[in-house]
């Protein structure tokens, strides 16, 4: 094994040469006659347990210190608008799916991906795993700056992209919320989530 790529093993390796064409396929590749394309824009990573409630309403608020439940440094004004105050009822206990992504790519190809049943999230959920890790510890959230995406619905039944990124020099989470039918775009390496 090369220290560099611990995880993989000889035997990946061959797999993956076998899979591009053999030694061929790989010089095609180094030489960029050839690349690689990715099938899929998210890849499977962590779930999470998340709990139902009859009636939950969040306890969001910007506080960052030692007694916050949750450190929370920002939240924008969409999501004070649409998400501070909504009321959810009869919300199912369920499995948070969280997926790396592993393309630049819009909210509608992501959406489309996860598929309709199973897009979206709940303010619990979000609750939830922010709660796991109030102080930045490392979890299921990213907490590299890089963004952690829910699909939810506001109190009209919108579709709203909200995410939560950590920011270690504020010493707490960022929450913001656009629309996602805008053409917004995210990058490799952001997470999204699904029940």
């Amino acid at each position: 094994k090369m220290a560099k790529y611990a995880r993989v093993d000889l035997g990946q390796i061959e797999a993956l040469l076998n899979k591009i064409g053999g030694e061929e396929g790989a010089q095609l590749i180094l030489s960029g006659v050839a690349e690689v394309v990715v099938k899929k824009l998210l890849a499977p990573s962590d779930i999470l347990s998340v709990p139902g409630r009859d009636e939950f309403t969040a306890a969001f608020s910007v506080d960052t210190s030692s007694k916050a439940r949750v450190k929370i440094a920002w939240m924008s004004e969409n999501f004070r608008n649409n998400f501070l105050r909504k009321v959810e009822t009869n919300v199912p206990a369920g499995e948070l799916r969280a997926h790396k992504l592993l393309k630049n790519a819009l909210d509608a190809p992501i959406r489309a991906e996860i598929g309709e049943a199973r897009e979206e999230t709940y303010l619990i959920d979000l609750w939830t795993a922010l709660k796991k890790q109030h102080n930045g510890e490392s979890g299921l959230l990213l907490t590299s700056g890089r963004a952690n995406i829910f699909y939810m619905r506001d109190h009209g039944g919108k579709v709203w992209a909200v995410r939560a990124r950590w920011y270690a020099n504020d010493d707490g989470w960022y929450l913001d919320a656009d629309s996602a039918l805008h053409p917004h775009g995210w990058n490799a390496g952001h997470q999204v989530f699904s029940r």
